[in-house]
């Protein structure tokens, strides 16, 4: 419904100054979806003729369930390095995340050295968010390709699932989804589809393929 559209409710309320950039980009979204729903109509016919299976749905997000592995996952690092200042400084960055978690929506900023804990704080700070205002999705973008396969890497260990899972999506220039290499054409079109349609719950992703995913 148009009269529920969160994109339409911001172009409404969106000053004059901003009003041009508001009405392109939910334009955009507005014809993304149209292009989207359109595939996926053709794709389950397709299927249907072909006497395939339907598409899986894509895992929810479930929030508050992966923050509690998330939280399990960091208190089981801190044992490893007992109780050193850089374990008090991660779980003062922790609490600190997790309580600005509670806040409204918004723009916030987490500024912590390196080895100070930010990927997973970050994350639970995320998780919790979500669970709180009921978001669907976490979206992890960074400027470098170089430290993106460890990011995903990191965040799969802390919410329990393995490299070929669907709940984390890595999709930059240099990632290969699952299905990518494989001959299996089902396979290549389920991995096409996920960095079209970004519905996994997790995805990580660099600032430049964010925007053009954006656009």
């Amino acid at each position: 419904s148009v009269n529920e559209c969160p994109s339409l409710d911001l172009l409404l309320k969106a000053p004059p100054q901003l009003r041009g950039f508001e009405a392109d980009l939910f334009t955009r979204v507005l014809f993304g979806c149209l292009v989207d729903a359109d595939w996926s109509d053709t794709s389950a016919h397709q299927r249907s003729i072909r006497g395939l299976p339907p598409e899986s749905e894509p895992p929810p997000l479930e929030p508050a369930k992966r923050l509690s592995k998330v939280i399990a996952h960091i208190a089981e690092k801190a044992t490893q390095g007992k109780d050193s200042p850089l374990t008090r400084i991660r779980n003062e960055v922790r609490d600190a995340s997790l309580a600005a978690a509670e806040s409204p929506t918004g723009v916030y900023s987490l500024t912590v050295p390196t080895g100070g804990g930010k990927t997973l704080s970050a994350l639970a700070f995320a998780l919790q968010h979500a669970a709180n205002h009921k978001l669907r999705r976490v979206i992890y973008a960074a400027p470098y390709m170089t430290i993106l396969e460890q990011t995903a890497d990191v965040i799969r260990s802390a919410i329990g699932v393995g490299r070929e899972s669907l709940e984390v999506f890595a999709h930059y220039s240099l990632a290969e989804p699952p299905g990518d290499a494989d001959g299996n054409e089902t396979d290549r079109v389920a991995a096409a589809r996920r960095a079209e349609a970004w519905d996994a719950p997790i995805i990580v992703t660099t600032n430049v393929q964010f925007f053009e995913s954006l656009f």
